[in-house]
């Protein structure tokens, strides 16, 4: 009898060392995810309390609630191409973070509907119906208006031109 309870306190010992092993395996490996969140969090600044600066990140700082305004009625322009009439059909908003602009630009409509119409009269209609010369349009547009803002006010006042409705037929 004196054999049998020996094997066992032996199986005993072997079991709980593997059972030691596993469970340092378990705490080091925890330790190591932990010093990796850790370290991570410091680099990239995650847990202080100091701002990051928005334009070191590649990120515009946002100044404020963006507000669009409707340019109505809709914009139609007529083109000939190829002895056959042709038309442009555009709803366009203008987005802006300054409600001045928004004034001045109500004050001034007639003025920049008129740069508005200019430059989509002066497009080339097959440029139009490419995706390439629609965004060069918006920014023709974007420089139009801002144009007669920076004539009125000293600064461009709008961020950019969007199109809400756009048909070229």
């Amino acid at each position: 009898m004196t054999e049998q309870n020996n094997d066992v306190t032996e199986d005993d010992g072997a079991g709980k060392r593997k059972l030691l092993k596993i469970l340092l395996m378990v705490i080091g490996l925890l330790l190591v995810i932990g010093l990796s969140v850790g370290l991570t969090l410091f680099l990239t600044r995650g847990w202080t309390n100091q701002p990051v600066d928005p334009e070191l990140m590649g990120i515009e700082a946002v100044r404020g609630p963006a507000h669009y305004m409707a340019l109505s009625p809709e914009f139609i322009v007529t083109y000939e191409v190829n002895s056959r009439q042709r038309f442009l059909k555009a709803d366009i908003a203008i987005r802006t973070r300054d409600q001045r602009a928004l004034d001045v630009l109500t004050q001034h409509m007639p003025l920049v509907r008129n740069n508005i119409i200019q430059t989509l009269s002066e497009r080339d209609f097959s440029d139009l119906q490419t995706d390439a010369g629609r965004e060069e349009l918006v920014q023709s547009i974007t420089e139009a208006v801002q144009g007669v803002m920076e004539t009125l006010t000293g600064q461009p006042g709008i961020e950019s031109v969007l199109f809400t409705n756009y048909v070229i037929q």
